[in-house]
């Protein structure tokens, strides 16, 4: 196993990487003009913190006007610079497999411990129930894989790794393991699978002002709920609206898609035995 720090905060490049991308803009991401109408009060007290800058007192504003984008943003760029770092490593990683004749032998797998905002929702960093900071990358290739290049379209989670791998060694998964083993998507099977899963995250105490919140993602729909807030839920219907900008969770026309939702969101919670807490450990 190898954790690579480059692209954790404060995105540091390399020396031979700070000028990657001198001319680069980037294109302003589809929900940056979020003004957060019919979304979580949380989430509009944070998105007009500096509105409010001088009158920290005053109302939390039903909208929160547009920002300008800038295509320039240090903060962004570095992160890809120091990404470049990390896409150095995994090459030396992969010749070196081939140098020592074990390549042939070895399943690889590149993934992410966490999405990350590069300005959607008017955000950085993580932690919201939105794609962006749900969603990681998940590549896999080598031993264990039929007819490579395949995108598999079936729901995967990070908890599917270790299931995955011990099936491979030819070892039966653990029943307490919540995960499934990915080892018949990756042999080209289409075997029954997950319809929906459970996100979670806890309060943390160094950032009191992102709440615990549960969440529920089907292929076509996501629900949100923040237990210890009396703030509104959210319901996004992903086909029609990718980028989560419409919370339907009080939409009448929605009301049956929400029942349904917040059914499934408590049968994961049963299932999984989720213990409600409201902060986590002091830790960054």
């Amino acid at each position: 196993c190898l954790w690579h720090k480059a692209v954790h905060g404060p995105f540091t490049p390399a020396d031979r990487h700070k000028d990657l991308y001198a001319d680069a803009k980037l294109p302003e991401p589809p929900s940056f003009k979020d003004t957060f109408t019919g979304k979580p009060e949380w989430q509009r007290a944070l998105a007009s913190k500096k509105m409010r800058k001088n009158n920290p007192n005053a109302p939390i504003p039903a909208s929160v006007p547009p920002d300008n984008w800038d295509g320039r943003n240090k903060n962004y760029i570095d992160y890809y610079r120091a990404l470049a770092a990390v896409d150095d490593s995994v090459g030396r990683i992969l010749e070196t497999l081939k140098e020592t004749g074990t390549l042939n032998n070895t399943l690889i797998i590149f993934a992410g411990d966490n999405g990350f905002f590069h300005g959607e929702h008017r955000r950085s960093d993580k932690r919201y129930a939105y794609e962006e900071s749900m969603r990681i990358p998940l590549l896999m290739c080598g031993v264990g894989i039929t007819n490579p290049g395949r995108l598999v379209e079936q729901m995967t989670v990070n908890i599917d790794i270790a299931p995955t791998l011990l099936d491979l060694a030819g070892i039966k998964p653990l029943d307490s393991m919540q995960g499934m083993s990915l080892k018949p998507l990756l042999e080209g099977a289409s075997p029954s699978w997950r319809s929906s899963f459970l996100y979670e995250y806890f309060r943390e105490e160094w950032l009191p002002v992102i709440p615990t919140m549960v969440a529920v993602r089907t292929q076509d729909w996501k629900y949100v709920r923040y237990p210890t807030l009396k703030d509104l839920d959210e319901l996004y219907d992903l086909q029609s609206d990718p980028y989560e900008m419409r919370n339907l969770a009080a939409d009448p026309a929605a009301k049956r898609k929400l029942a349904e939702m917040r059914g499934e969101l408590e049968r994961l919670m049963k299932e999984t035995r989720y213990s409600a807490s409201s902060t986590a450990p002091a830790s960054r």
